[in-house]
């Protein structure tokens, strides 16, 4: 159904009418655009409609967005790493609910900016985690006490194994037994998922303000340049562990190839590794105790596996969560990460030197 924008112009103060609104980005839940304005110097904004199915309370994600601005905008100092800024409504409210129950927000747009889906260069890999490093030093201010879960149990190794096996015992859509091998793959790897998640209840591991979706398209770089400028995409913000948003770079930087790439292409990039490790240590700057270094270490697999069963669980309830468009693609991006899964168990001590070195290189404990 095409969407109706007439309402902006009456429910948020532009600096003028709007001349133009077209999609914008490739994200997997929220509908985006890009709302060009005709004032003087064509101002773009960028307009998201929520996916209420994935994001139960809007005004949730929206208080830890506005809270972490602001600690953000406060704390920063040096202007290297830029904030969104949210475009409140005519009411002053941070989010807009219009007549058929849709939840609509605007941020600035940042302009003379580059987006990436895939990282092709070490440099690129080492820019992006710069700037996710910075990000988590400036937020480490923050109490993660002051914001909502928005969706518990996110990242929960354990909740997660539980819910495919749910779903594979229920068999809902008739798939389960077509897809053996997957499923075998997934649930084959019990063992590490009990022994894993025993770090979450360990209260060894400091819970922080976690970003947990920190994907290469989630920072933006100054144009034609490899420096990160700015970390977006902050609907799960919340209070979390390290080891999600150091494990998920792993997993998105280092993917040979995309979500979408062909299973049997997919393969972990040392050399991608080696200079996000560089990149992320060398910023953030914050006290690291052993036990969430050695968690630190578990990250990749943990994200890469933790998304294989998400999309595989996806697949198998009848694709009611991700985007699809075709059939099997759930299907299809559960083995490329089980892929990935594979190479890193294979490169997990590489991966834990690596993380080592970089670590008695950048970070004063």
């Amino acid at each position: 159904m095409k969407e109706d924008f007439a309402f902006l112009d009456q429910e948020f103060e532009f600096p003028g009418t709007v001349q133009n609104v077209s999609s914008l980005g490739s994200g997997h839940i929220h509908d985006t655009y890009l709302v060009t304005c005709s004032d003087a110097l064509s101002s773009k904004f960028v307009l998201q409609k929520f996916n209420q199915k994935v994001f139960k309370n809007p005004q949730e994600v929206m208080s830890n967005i506005a809270q972490v601005l602001d600690h953000l905008n406060k704390a920063n100092s040096d202007d290297t790493l830029q904030s969104l800024h949210i475009i409140k409504s005519r009411n002053g409210d941070l989010i807009y609910q219009n007549q058929s129950g849709s939840f609509w927000r605007v941020y600035n747009f940042i302009d003379q900016s580059d987006s990436l889906d895939k990282v092709t260069h070490p440099n690129q890999a080492r820019g992006a985690a710069k700037a996710f490093g910075q990000f988590f030093k400036l937020v480490s201010g923050l109490n993660p006490g002051n914001l909502f879960t928005t969706i518990p149990d996110f990242h929960h190794l354990g909740i997660r194994f539980q819910q495919l096996k749910k779903a594979v015992d229920k068999d809902t859509v008739g798939k389960a037994d077509h897809y053996k091998n997957e499923v075998e793959f997934a649930l084959g790897r019990g063992p590490q998922v009990a022994e894993y998640s025993k770090l979450i209840d360990s209260n060894l591991i400091p819970t922080r303000v976690t970003h947990n979706d920190t994907k290469i398209n989630n920072v933006l770089f100054k144009r034609g340049t490899t420096q990160g400028i700015c970390v977006v995409d902050l609907d799960t913000i919340m209070p979390g562990l390290l080891l999600y948003d150091f494990g998920d770079m792993g997993r998105t930087f280092c993917n040979s190839v995309l979500e979408e790439g062909k299973a049997e292409d997919a393969y972990f990039r040392i050399d991608i590794f080696q200079s996000l490790c560089e990149g992320f240590f060398s910023t953030i700057d914050i006290p690291l105790g052993k036990p969430e270094v050695e968690s630190l270490k578990i990250g990749p697999w943990w994200m890469t596996y933790i998304m294989g069963i998400r999309f595989l669980t996806d697949f198998l309830s009848g694709d009611v969560y991700y985007k699809i468009d075709y059939a099997r693609q759930n299907l299809d991006r559960a083995r490329n990460q089980f892929n990935l899964v594979a190479d890193i168990e294979r490169k997990q001590r590489e991966i834990g030197e690596i993380l080592d070195d970089s670590i008695k290189k950048f970070v004063h404990s």
